[in-house]
């Protein structure tokens, strides 16, 4: 594939004034209409000249590619800006939604796509039943934003598809290109040869004529490759189409949006952009969603293909598009490196579900002993005492492990082992409050050490995010976010126990606070919401007056609540994070979009809930239990008698996990490992004061 040539754009000179340009212009002006007029009969200018041709070969993933052997696609992609997306899975109640996210520039639901084609070419989509699952779901998306923008600018789109689809239905790529009224230009879905086994056959010779026309009438025209097969076949049409592109020096898109349905033991594989566009450098595709060289998420495609079309950044024009321009960063080794990408998000994500599981036994195990052991004299509290505390370390040894090894049991025991190294370390400090202070304190301190300097550790660990899934691609993930407001306010609590050094440790609060709740660090709203209410939770509870303290500690907290926000409108449009967006809604009187981000947050926890089977009940236990020992009289109450610090930071960690389940989209997992640490520290002191 021959390289791109750059097109040359004149810019003017500092120098010149706007008089001079003003100038320049009317001359410019008068000699193209004398041009014109004088022209007569001459042939007309080619105003028609292609914007870009969108391949897409649904249930083609990126593993799936590289495993079926594509030289001529991989020689293609080797000249393109790649990267890998997450996209849907046919197993999902919405396996469209990939689709309706392409072409809206926001995270969408899907559903069936019905409509007509016109005698005359094109699609009428009726766009009713994708904005009534879009209100169902309150995603505030609206289907189409893409073409409507395109039209905006003048630019008509195209659809070419091949084989009729069941029941009246129109292939869910026409969600990609139409407008919000459900109108593409041209194109229609045809007949392909015949079919087979591996899938449709069609003329490679004819696709291209095909598309050749469509590009010649049309400024966006998309070719949908559902079904057809073999691979060899789809390599020849792909191959084809940027010859195609090439010679007209058109952007070309080749992206999946469905991956292939999931092999029992396995999660589903990640898909993949590719942009082949005048002036874009080779390299790893990436933008300011992921924060990511290499990964990209599906609603960056709308404003990616309309900087490529247009040369404008659709997120700096609606504020309705979620995602940002995607851009090409230079690397050697493309497809070595995005395959060791996509290895470790699934591989992660394989890990994921034995993490927790054995987090789960961890916990449940170590509360029976607890129950047992502690109501009465025994002589077993010393290996009580380790245990809790290697319960307590556990996440920061998941955090480390990937370092040791990807594979899910040497990693699960990396994990046990440097918790248990951890714990033995601490544990040689005279005092149990300060073993927990330093216990707990090195561990949040790993952690956000970590968020600082970009989520390595986080992105491989298996309590970490799933960028795979789309949850989070950079930041905190809700997981080590409950982790981290429990270390924090133990820690702290044991601290001023052990020091009473009340400044030093306000401080290192508030250090920890900014690294969860900055935009471009941890970026986790309910995480730095819950973490403040456990901090503040933690004065509250160590001073008199503590009505009035409550009170203002409820105005300090709503203050607080209100930072991250208006400092992400310091940054441009098309950088700012979610949080940005969110005070864009709150500041223009749409707070209804808030009441909806709100409701999306408790339907996922009930998601999350329903979907862990008998697990949904580990969090309200855990909240049950925490309290029992916690509360005056109770199983472990007594050994935190005279230190009301350290007490109040358990009580502080409490708390804080029960702000998370109310404030976050996965409250119930981030209480849950709050919930596990706080339980672990508790259980602890008990032990030691045996």
């Amino acid at each position: 594939m021959r390289r791109w040539r750059r097109r040359k754009s004149w810019s003017p000179r500092r120098s010149h004034s706007p008089a001079t340009l003003q100038r320049l212009v009317w001359f410019v002006g008068l000699v193209s209409a004398w041009s014109v007029s004088s022209a007569g009969a001459a042939a007309p200018t080619d105003t028609t000249a292609p914007s870009c041709l969108i391949v897409v070969m649904p249930q083609m993933s990126w593993q799936g590619l590289r495993a079926a052997g594509m030289p001529k696609i991989e020689a293609l992609l080797k000249d393109s800006a790649v990267g890998l997306m997450p996209v849907a899975s046919p197993e999902e109640p919405h396996a469209n939604r990939t689709w309706v996210t392409l072409g809206a520039g926001r995270g969408a639901v899907g559903s069936d796509v019905r409509g007509e084609m016109p005698a005359g070419g094109g699609f009428r989509v009726d766009v009713e039943a994708l904005l009534d699952a879009e209100r169902d779901a309150r995603t505030r998306v609206r289907p189409g934003l893409l073409g409507e923008m395109l039209h905006a600018r003048g630019l008509t789109t195209a659809l070419i598809a091949y084989g009729l689809w069941e029941g009246g239905k129109l292939p869910p790529s026409v969600t990609v290109v139409m407008d919000t009224d459900g109108r593409i230009d041209g194109g229609g879905v045809y007949e392909p040869l015949g079919m087979s086994g591996l899938g449709k056959q069609l003329d490679t010779n004819a696709v291209g004529d095909a598309v050749l026309t469509a590009l010649s009438k049309y400024d966006v025209v998309l070719l949908d490759l559902t079904g057809v097969g073999p691979t060899e076949h789809v390599e020849d049409i792909v191959f084809n189409m940027a010859r195609v592109t090439s010679e007209r020096e058109s952007a070309l898109f080749l992206l999946t949006a469905l991956s292939p349905a999931a092999v029992p033991g396995r999660v589903r594989d990640a898909g993949f952009m590719a942009m082949l566009a005048p002036g874009a450098s080779p390299g790893l595709l990436s933008s300011a969603t992921t924060r990511w060289p290499g990964l990209v998420a599906a609603s960056d495609f709308a404003p990616t293909l309309l900087g490529s079309c247009s040369g404008d950044n659709a997120s700096s024009l609606s504020r309705e598009i979620d995602g940002h321009r995607a851009h090409s960063t230079p690397s050697k080794g493309v497809l070595a490196g995005l395959d060791r990408r996509a290895a470790l998000l699934t591989q992660r994500d394989v890990v994921r579900e034995t993490a927790a599981r054995l987090y789960a036994v961890l916990m449940g195990f170590l509360l029976a002993v607890a129950l047992w052991f502690l109501r009465g004299d025994s002589e077993h509290c010393p290996r009580l005492a380790m245990l809790a505390l290697v319960s307590a370390l556990f996440p920061v040894g998941l955090l480390i492990a990937p370092a040791v090894s990807m594979d899910t049991l040497p990693q699960m025991v990396a994990a046990l082992g440097i918790a248990l190294a951890l714990g033995r370390v601490v544990g040689r400090l005279p005092r149990a409050t300060q073993t927990v202070a330093a216990g707990m304190l090195f561990g949040a301190a790993v952690i956000a050490l970590d968020v600082l300097f970009g989520s390595s550790l986080m992105r491989r660990s298996a309590l970490g995010f799933s960028a795979l899934s789309g949850s989070r691609f950079y930041g905190i993930g809700n997981e080590y976010a409950g982790a981290l407001c429990a270390m924090t306010t133990i820690g702290l609590g044991a601290l001023l126990q052990e020091t009473r050094r009340f400044r030093a440790t306000i401080l290192m609060g508030a250090m920890v606070a900014l690294v969860v709740g900055a935009p471009w660090w941890g970026a986790n709203w309910g995480a730095y919401v819950a973490l403040c209410a456990g901090l503040i939770a933690v004065w509250v509870a160590v001073g008199g007056h503590k009505a009035r303290r409550a009170l203002l500690g409820a105005t300090a907290l709503a203050a607080a609540a209100c930072v991250p926000p208006l400092v992400d409108l310091l940054n441009p449009m098309a950088e700012r994070s979610h949080l940005g967006a969110a005070a864009v809604a709150l500041l223009d009187g749409r707070a209804a979009v808030l009441a909806d981000i709100a409701w999306r947050k408790v339907v996922m926890n009930f998601r999350i809930a329903a979907q862990g089977g008998w697990w949904w009940a580990a969090t309200p236990v855990a909240f049950v239990a925490a309290w029992a020992m916690l509360r005056r009289g109770g199983m472990t109450r007594r050994a935190l008698d005279g230190q009301p610090y350290l007490t109040a930071g358990f009580w502080g960690a409490w708390v804080s996990a029960l702000v998370a389940l109310i404030v976050n989209d996965s409250g119930i997992v981030a209480a849950a490992t709050g919930l596990a640490v706080t339980m672990s520290g508790v259980v602890f002191m008990g032990a030691k004061k045996k």
